[in-house]
């Protein structure tokens, strides 16, 4: 066959390189083929490993024939083959038999490419999609259950679970977690970059890349990646192949100043969810009983008694919701350096390259410009939408119980340690945290206001809405004290 007659001159090309290496002159020289002037050995040998990775059956022997390539060779032909190679035991597989026949440090260098050949790469292939990813038996993190995470998942694209599958080439092996990290870094930028920021109501179901990157840190990526990274990037030290520490701690930096966004976005989701579902309002029977039988006035009790139950209830989950939306998104907003702040400059022998690295702070400067800004809308949202739940929260009860209404209100407020001014069940509370947002922003630490400048309308909304919350706020707090 085809395969045994090139499987027998590969090897023939083999034997005669190295018992008598001056019967093998480069194919230019025998005038075999005009546009190669490889050695007879490389020629033949490049043959049958193509042919190797062009049958699954014979990728086991891929590569042990791919080690005797000389190292340029092996490094495009090999990484070109591992973009194909997607299941996980195959791949496990595959880098142990490249740790094994290849030249220490070789198989990362191989991995490296492998990795940023498929994320920079914009095209999919048709097999990815929804039951690709079910076949994912790993991850570090929680995984989501259920028909809704089912549906979200349905939405991700064949490119981009083939992108979410590629950086998992660098997290079988510890010594790779820095590498992992910075492929981890550059995918998280694309899909941020893909985030919808024009609507403050968006949220998984109405964002796939949003979805996708939170797949990605859920469901893919080895949890305390960049932890890992930073520890072996310091026992790696000096090494000439290895990413430098400085590298690594401005790659942790960076991801986890995206991480913490992914966790605020989909924190502003539950509260969207919760502020949605849960009702401020309650119906009472009886509540206006005006019986002074015994049986009544017990009535009565239990009735407010109850509805005072449901009130605190329904406000502690919105209030539970809206604190954790608010933390998450001050966490993007205070990030110490500056959400995406980075240092500019690389060291000559850093494996991230010139051009890599130009698009790296291009991005970092483009999601600063979008995403800055709408996180600090998302939070003036929750505050805002918080406070106007509340206030129907309140006058809910004093229409059904009338002035009795009042007085149970004070006994739900009287609650949180009897500090009433504090209290998160009042409005006031909530549209004086989001006046608040004004210190924040204005505050040099977090170079917030540099992000506002590339639109100079983002800034005229911001301010227009810190105008209408202080109006809210002296209107409720005014109404509070009388």
């Amino acid at each position: 066959s085809d395969h045994s007659m090139l499987r027998f001159v590969a090897h023939l090309a083999l034997y005669l390189d190295f018992a008598a290496p001056e019967f093998l002159p480069s194919l230019g020289d025998m005038a075999v083929d005009d546009e190669t002037a490889l050695p007879v050995r490389e020629y033949y040998l490049l043959r049958y490993v193509d042919r190797l990775t062009s049958e699954k059956g014979l990728w086991h022997l891929a590569a042990l024939y791919a080690s005797l390539l000389p190292e340029p060779m092996l490094i495009e032909v090999f990484s070109n083959f591992l973009t194909n190679a997607h299941e996980d035991g195959f791949r496990r597989k595959v880098l142990r038999q490249m740790r094994e026949y290849f030249t220490p440090g070789l198989d990362l260098v191989v991995l490296r490419r492998t990795v940023r050949m498929i994320i920079f790469d914009q095209a999919g292939e048709d097999r990815f999609g929804y039951a690709f990813l079910r076949l994912l038996g790993g991850g570090g993190r929680q995984k989501r259950t259920g028909s809704r995470a089912a549906k979200l998942d349905e939405m991700l694209s064949p490119t981009d679970v083939c992108k979410l599958h590629s950086v998992r080439w660098l997290c079988y092996v510890p010594q790779h977690a820095p590498d992992a990290l910075i492929c981890a870094n550059s995918l998280l930028r694309q899909l941020l970059l893909n985030v919808m920021v024009d609507n403050v109501t968006d949220g998984e179901e109405d964002d796939p890349a949003l979805h996708c990157a939170r797949v990605f840190l859920t469901r893919f990526l080895p949890k305390d990646t960049a932890k890992n990274a930073l520890r072996h990037a310091l026992e790696a030290g000096e090494a000439s192949d290895a990413v430098s520490p400085e590298e690594v701690e401005d790659a942790s930096a960076e991801f986890g100043a995206m991480e913490a966004y992914v966790d605020a976005r989909i924190a502003v989701d539950r509260w969207q969810s919760e502020i949605t579902t849960t009702s401020a309002e309650y119906s009472v029977r009886g509540a206006t009983s005006r019986g002074d039988s015994v049986a009544g006035l017990a009535a009565n009790k239990m009735e407010r008694r109850n509805f005072l139950h449901k009130k605190k209830n329904a406000g502690l989950q919105v209030v539970n919701a809206a604190n954790d939306a608010k933390e998450k998104l001050m966490a993007v907003l205070t990030y110490e350096g500056g959400w995406l702040v980075t240092s500019n400059s690389t060291s000559s022998d850093s494996v991230v390259d010139e051009d890599e690295q130009a698009n790296r702070i291009n991005e970092m400067a483009s999601l600063r410009a979008s995403c800055l800004p709408h996180a600090v809308f998302l939070l003036h949202t929750v505050l805002d939408g918080t406070a106007e739940w509340m206030e129907v929260f309140l006058a809910d009860a004093e229409r059904a119980y009338e002035e009795e209404g009042e007085a149970m209100m004070i006994d739900l407020l009287g609650s949180n340690n009897g500090d009433v001014k504090n209290c998160p069940f009042l409005p006031g509370f909530w549209y004086r945290s989001c006046l608040d947002i004004a210190i924040t922003v204005a505050n040099d630490e977090y170079n917030l206001r540099d992000a506002f400048q590339e639109e100079g309308t983002s800034m005229e909304r911001f301010v227009g809405l810190m105008a209408e919350c202080n109006v809210n706020w002296l209107r409720t707090t005014q109404k509070a004290s009388t």
